[in-house]
């Protein structure tokens, strides 16, 4: 039975000591204002001189569980906290009479209560997490643990990841939100919660790579048979030596006669072992980098491949050259009629592009009826998504060149985490892509006037993505076993000259 620091002591314990700062320090984020009230993610402060102290709020702190507001009377401090809290709950409310204290508009404070019920459910899960990876980091002796640890301290470290994102873009959205006001005067500044995680974020990465060596045998972590002298010791390769003839000795009997076995060094060709997983991988990595390249090529310049189909329902009469629909491509946009239908084989529709930050001209949209703030929308958001398609098929590709010599282990090492990058940039192409067609959507379902009626639809395109993101996750689980050498993967062992 595997004991706590059993083996391999020294990276085990730095990595519990890496997962509990960051657990910590994510579980007081997660507990901040009005629970903790020194710590928060928001300050919204008045700039206006509004000449001798008063106690009418000046300040408004957001943290993740509730809002305070503070005067200048009862100045927030460590020790000391006056102001008046709202909280702890889930999905609170500002008070009016808070919200006049201070004069924020509805805006502003409905935008920050928001943000703040998106990101309440996030801080806790992360630090549950994290603290999970933090108990399973004291067994690294087994290999089926080691491995299991370092995928929770990478999901750890991507959900961190995507709360300090969240927590950025709060604060941003809210200066933004602030600078629209036109007769009071607001600074939107950055909370201590905010730096917290992102120290929690980097202390748990660090921790990924030191459990990336224990799990793959990399940077100087050998594998070292249970109940060895060296068992759960840090040494060098060439200490360890592998072999299968019977005239090799033991490693510790070479040492003490200066006798060394060194593996002979060949250059890594081509699917030369591992030869199943490699061609497996490969031809995965190789199907989603050809569907994420065909999406970043998508209409106008490949025609038949879209990501929104916008199409107007309402009976106009006969067949006219009036266009009807509007297919969104991440390079431009085409407009079709009853008489110009799209096909496979033709493409007889109105389009514009390619071109980095198109616009649909106004006749285009005047044509089928689209307001110009749901064109816009569509467009700001494609200008997003324009270089991530090309960028993760790059990734893509060369994930998939690398897959073809894992022979080597630090290729492999390296390959998979490639994979894992690639992996995660395409899963967040297709939320964007998803996202699109839900905003637009909404966007379309408030439209006032009720003679116009559209209906928007998914394109092939985000379909395309999600299976890219399937295979290359899958991807991902194969380049696993072969990194970590589990799953019925082995070492093979080395030539030695004596």
């Amino acid at each position: 039975m595997v004991r706590p620091l059993q083996g391999y002591r020294i990276i085990s314990v730095v990595a519990c000591l890496l997962l509990l700062a960051s657990f910590i320090l994510l579980l007081l984020v997660g507990l901040s204002l009005p629970i903790i009230k020194p710590i928060y993610l928001v300050v919204l402060q008045s700039a206006a001189n509004a000449g001798p102290a008063t106690r009418v709020a000046t300040q408004l702190r957001f943290g993740v569980w509730g809002v305070c507001a503070f005067s200048e009377l009862n100045h927030a401090s460590i020790l000391d906290n006056n102001g008046l809290c709202i909280g702890p709950r889930l999905g609170y409310d500002v008070p009016s009479v808070v919200q006049s204290l201070i004069g924020v508009s509805d805006d502003v404070v409905n935008a920050v209560e928001v943000s703040l019920r998106a990101i309440l459910v996030l801080h806790p899960v992360a630090a549950g997490l994290t603290f999970i990876t933090l108990i399973t980091s004291l067994f690294l002796a087994s290999h089926a643990v080691s491995i299991l640890t370092l995928f929770l301290a990478i999901i750890a470290g991507i959900l961190g990841t995507i709360v300090f994102g969240v927590d950025l873009a709060l604060v941003i959205v809210a200066r933004n939100q602030v600078k629209n006001l036109e007769d009071l005067r607001f600074n939107v500044e950055f909370g201590n919660g905010v730096w917290m995680v992102l120290v929690a974020v980097i202390l748990i990465w660090v921790a990924v790579v030191l459990l990336s060596a224990r799990a793959c045998y990399c940077c100087g972590v050998v594998r070292v048979p249970e109940g060895h002298k060296w068992f759960g010791t840090t040494i060098l390769p060439s200490h360890i030596i592998d072999c299968s003839q019977r005239s090799c000795q033991h490693p510790t009997h070479s040492l003490h006669h200066n006798t060394l076995l060194k593996p002979v060094e060949e250059m890594v060709r081509p699917l030369q072992e591992y030869r199943i997983i490699s061609i497996t991988a490969s031809a995965l990595l190789l199907t989603s980098c050809i569907l994420l390249l065909l999406v970043g090529l998508s209409l106008s310049i490949i025609k038949s491949i879209y990501l929104i189909d916008v199409r107007s329902t309402a009976n106009i009469g006969p067949p006219t050259s009036v266009a009807k629909e509007l297919r969104f491509g991440v390079w431009g946009v085409c407009a079709y009629s009853d008489l110009s239908q799209p096909t496979s084989l033709g493409d007889n529709g109105l389009c514009f592009g390619p071109q980095l930050g198109y616009e649909v001209p106004p006749e285009i949209s005047s044509l089928i009826g689209l307001p110009s703030d749901i064109v816009n929308a569509v467009e700001d958001s494609l200008r997003v998504i324009l270089v991530l398609h090309p960028v993760a098929a790059g990734l893509a590709l060369v994930t998939f060149v690398t897959s073809l010599f894992l022979a080597s282990h630090a290729v492999s090492i390296f390959t998979l985490f490639l994979a894992i990058i690639a992996g995660a940039l395409a899963t967040v192409v297709f939320g964007i892509d998803l996202a699109i067609v839900l905003i637009v959507k909404n966007q379309l379902e408030n439209l006032l006037d009720l003679n116009l009626k559209f209906d928007v639809g998914f394109g092939n395109g985000v379909w395309m993505v999600l299976v890219a993101v399937i295979l290359i996750w899958t991807a991902v689980i194969l380049l696993s076993a072969r990194a970590c050498y589990c799953c019925g993967v082995r070492r093979k062992h080395k030539k030695v000259l004596f």
